[in-house]
């Protein structure tokens, strides 16, 4: 069915009809051909750009489409490089800036620039070119800076010490002038850091320079075509001795028209004119007893006065004292080292060594004192070793030991020294002459058989020297040969002292098996006779003579049989005593 709309309905519609026409008559009249187009944009073809001093180069700007018509932008200036003094442009810049002009339908813009040629090194320079304010119908791009490089076409003249190396008197009062030549004259002005280091030597109080340094830094002013630079050291003079003063000189920075070389190290020597004073033991050696209380005062001469202080320092070693246990020192050391301290103007100085007593027997201690350094202006001289002897103030005791048996017996072997009397026919008249102590030294003691004696292999041992002397000492022996029960038989000992009391151990031990299954040693020492009944596998005992006296300087030593079925051996024999 038809659905009639009201009146006024119709009426709005046809006004909202004749609003969306004149909409789209504004729309479509609005996007006519004759609407401007939008800015031009433009830039610099690149961001950097190089050119060698003295040369010229064109500049150009690019424009994204061709200009829709005639316009401008302005280029300001900027950079290291300065306008007329290092470049020029076309148009002029005397203003910090100026205008491109730029044409309709071009697709480029350009300006020229030409740098200025000197002879002078001045190192290479920047120049920046900005794009500002571009006309109405253009606008800027991405690349609206430009940084040019003059690249410089001078070279650095190159500095070099002359020598790695030299040297100065300490009393020198002109110094020393060390030369820095260049490698061509220069093209402009310079500087030249050079800085120094030293471990010994202080700037003002050792040395100064020429130019004055600032901390530890010279700084050399080079001038424009010169050839080279210098600078002086002098040093100052003292009056007393130490070692040379070192200084390192380094070139560590240039400026303008030099640059550093490879050579630019110097190591420069103040040798020193005063001499050390020398230090000497007065001595060689000396001695001194254990129980000394004063100990020894060793004195340590100067060859000259001391100009300064100083130290000594004397060393020692010993195999048979121990500092702290057997000798001490004024001053006392530390480790094997004692330090004298040496005064000002001193002619010497002393040191005092200090046994310590014990209560013990032991041999002579033996120390080697040594001058093993000096500091200051002391230093070792000539004669720098001293030896000391500290004897012993207790009896020592001296031994003589002696193994009995057949000329093949075993030599008894160890720290001690034996004397071997060893034969196949020990009979009357065979003698061993200036008999051996245990240290080694002879004696004046002598040993002769009176009475035959037989040699026998059948000592008993222990298989470990346990035994009261060593194994081979006990392997073999002297014995009395029968048949008859009482026969004796006798050796001596000649050149004793007289004055002296000796102690005398013997020792008989034997694997024979007598008939009656018992062995005797029955052994007279002058006439005072001792016996051990039973010797038969015997390694401890022995028999004993304590501070006896030799008589016209003779011990004789009889062995007696006294059981038929046994024999009486000697395998070894000790006679000891004291001396002072």
């Amino acid at each position: 069915m038809d659905v009639k709309q009201p009146a006024a309905w119709g009426g709005k519609f046809q006004i909202v009809l004749t609003i969306f026409s004149l909409l789209l008559l504004f729309f479509f009249g609005s996007c006519g051909k004759d609407d401007p187009e939008p800015p031009v944009e433009l830039g610099f073809s690149t961001d950097t750009h190089l050119v060698v001093e003295g040369d010229q180069a064109t500049i150009q700007i690019q424009l994204e489409r061709a200009a829709t018509a005639n316009g401008t932008v302005l280029v300001q200036l900027g950079g290291s490089a300065v306008y007329t003094t290092d470049y020029n442009t076309n148009p002029s810049g005397n203003s910090g800036s100026f205008e491109v002009a730029i044409m309709a339908g071009a697709l480029t813009a350009q300006f020229s620039l030409a740098t200025v040629n000197n002879d002078e090194y001045q190192g290479d320079k920047t120049i920046t070119f900005t794009l500002t304010s571009p006309s109405s119908a253009f606008g800027l791009g991405l690349r609206k800076m430009l940084s040019v490089t003059i690249q410089e076409d001078e070279s650095q003249s190159v500095a070099n010490f002359q020598t790695s190396s030299a040297a100065v008197s300490e009393n020198s009062l002109t110094g020393i002038t060390i030369q820095i030549p260049f490698s061509e004259p220069t093209k402009g002005p310079g500087t030249i850091a050079v800085s120094w280091a030293s471990n010994s030597a202080s700037y003002g109080t050792h040395f100064t320079t020429l130019p004055a340094a600032v901390s530890n830094t010279l700084t050399l002013s080079v001038a424009n075509g010169a050839t080279g630079s210098s600078l002086t050291i002098i040093p100052k003079d003292d009056s007393f001795f130490h070692e040379n003063y070192v200084l390192v000189f380094d070139i560590t920075a240039t400026s303008g028209s030099v640059k550093i070389g490879t050579n630019k190290k110097l190591t420069v020597t103040i040798q020193e004119d005063e001499n050390p004073s020398f230090a000497s033991f007065s001595n060689t050696d000396g001695i001194i007893g254990e129980n000394s209380t004063n100990g020894i005062t060793v004195p340590i001469a100067l060859t000259i006065p001391a100009s300064e202080v100083g130290t000594v320092t004397v060393s020692f070693t010993s195999s048979s004292a121990v500092y702290g246990t057997h000798f001490s020192t004024t001053p006392a050391a530390s480790g094997s080292n004692i330090v004298l301290n040496i005064a000002k103007d001193a002619t010497g100085s002393q040191l005092t060594i200090s046994p310590i007593d014990n209560a013990g027997d032991n041999p002579d201690r033996i120390i080697f004192f040594t001058i093993s350094g000096g500091s200051g202006v002391v230093r070792p001289g000539g004669n720098i070793n001293y030896v000391l002897t500290i004897t012993d103030n207790e009896p020592t005791l001296q031994r003589v030991l002696i193994s009995f048996g057949g000329a093949s017996a075993p030599l008894v072997t160890g720290i001690d020294t034996w004397n071997h009397a060893y034969t196949n026919i020990p009979d009357a008249g065979v003698s061993w002459i200036n008999l051996s102590r245990a240290d080694g030294n002879a004696t004046p003691y002598d040993l002769t058989i009176n009475s035959p004696l037989t040699p026998q292999p059948l000592g008993t041992t222990t298989g470990i020297n346990s035994g009261v002397f060593p194994d081979n000492a006990m392997k073999e022996y002297w014995y009395v040969p029968g048949p008859s029960q009482g026969i004796s038989r006798s050796f001596s000992l000649l050149q004793l002292d007289n004055t002296i009391q000796y102690n005398i151990r013997i020792h008989g031990g034997t694997t024979f098996t007598s008939p009656d299954g018992r062995n005797t040693m029955t052994i007279s020492v002058n006439g005072d006779q001792k016996s051990l009944n039973e010797i038969t596998g015997n390694v401890t005992q022995v028999l004993q003579w304590t501070n006896i006296n030799p008589i016209a300087t003779i011990f004789t030593i009889t062995l007696t049989d006294t059981d038929g079925g046994g024999f009486c051996p000697i395998n070894a024999m000790e006679i000891s005593w004291y001396t002072d």
